[in-house]
């Protein structure tokens, strides 16, 4: 077997194999040629850090308008959505970390300023207790028993 040096596309030289091997042909030496010559296979693309770019600010996409505009509601507004408790109670919830807290409108620590609640955040809770409710109906249905415990006791009426 003759020895040559075979030219691929990048410009670097393979040498044969040694004596006594199988030698490729000339398609396979094609198709490995192929497979390694690319845009990001050339050494300006290549890096040699293998850990992954940190994403950087200006990669993030640029803001597409204004930011969403946050709606507060009053005392009043959640009694409309049918949360009833009284202020006492919800303060309660508040500290328990079982409601959304509030935000003073108000200037200064006075205790008596206006205060207000984000609606996305009592829209936020209000799905959060259906879902209780959901995942506790689906446990029931489970275990055999009813959804509803009055239904079983022959509807609850008086």
């Amino acid at each position: 077997m003759a020895k040559r040096l075979k030219k691929n596309l990048m410009g670097s030289t393979a040498a044969p194999p040694p004596s006594g091997l199988p030698s490729s042909t000339d398609d396979e030496q094609d198709i490995a040629v192929n497979a390694t010559s690319g845009p990001t296979s050339s050494p300006e693309f290549q890096t040699t850090d293998p850990r992954p770019r940190a994403r950087r600010r200006h990669d993030a996409p640029p803001p597409t308008g204004p930011p969403p505009r946050r709606r507060f509601l009053s005392y009043f507004d959640l009694q409309q959505r049918g949360i009833r408790y009284s202020r006492v109670h919800l303060r309660r919830l508040e500290n328990a970390g079982m409601f959304p807290a509030h935000v003073d409108l108000g200037a200064g620590d006075n205790t008596q300023t206006a205060k207000a609640w984000i609606e996305e955040e009592i829209d936020a809770w209000q799905e959060a207790r259906i879902a209780a409710r959901d995942a506790r109906i689906a446990k029931r249905l489970a275990q055999g028993r009813p959804s509803d415990p009055l239904a079983a006791e022959g509807g609850g009426g008086r």
